[in-house]
């Protein structure tokens, strides 16, 4: 019984690092959110189980969607907020459904991964303090946008290949 709720709860490190995704969205644009922002990704893990695995996904796309706020409060217009989420939330869920269709992409189309965009958040974070115009920020923005373009279609291109 108690292994069985510990898996419904997930593990204390995925909470952990929502929490500190939120206090990244809350803390941002001062440079102490990057503190957050890489407690965020640390406490990102997955869990064993289907179960787990799914708390751990879920998590981490709430995360994602607190690191694109951060970006909003850092000066980035909602255009590409919405652009580079999106086309990052549709990555994710074109790996996930890949990998219930049995294709292996461990390994591989590491463009645009959590990290990556993890990376850039960061970059934002201390380009906002030397200049606070927004315009750094906005050109990071359009930065991982077109990353996120060309990962997702390497994605879509190994996941054709594959199905064909």
């Amino acid at each position: 019984m108690i292994p069985r709720i510990w898996e419904i709860i997930g593990r204390v490190d995925n909470w952990v690092g929502l929490l500190a995704a939120g206090l990244t969205a809350a803390a941002a644009p001062h440079w102490w959110s990057a503190i957050f922002l890489i407690l965020s990704l640390a406490f990102s893990r997955a869990n064993a189980g289907a179960l787990g695995s799914t708390i751990s996904s879920v998590v981490n796309r709430i995360a994602e969607v607190l690191w694109a706020v951060a970006f909003y409060r850092l000066g980035v217009s909602l255009t590409w907020v919405f652009a580079f989420a999106s086309l990052a939330a549709f990555q994710e869920y074109a790996k996930a459904r890949l990998a219930s269709s049995g294709i292996d992409w461990a390994g591989r189309l590491k463009q645009a991964d959590r990290p990556i965009r993890a990376g850039f958040l960061f970059l934002a974070i201390f380009t906002y303090q030397f200049n606070p115009s927004h315009s750094g920020v906005t050109a990071i923005a359009i930065g991982l946008t077109l990353v996120q373009i060309l990962s997702f279609f390497l994605l879509l291109r190994y996941a054709f290949k594959q199905l064909h």
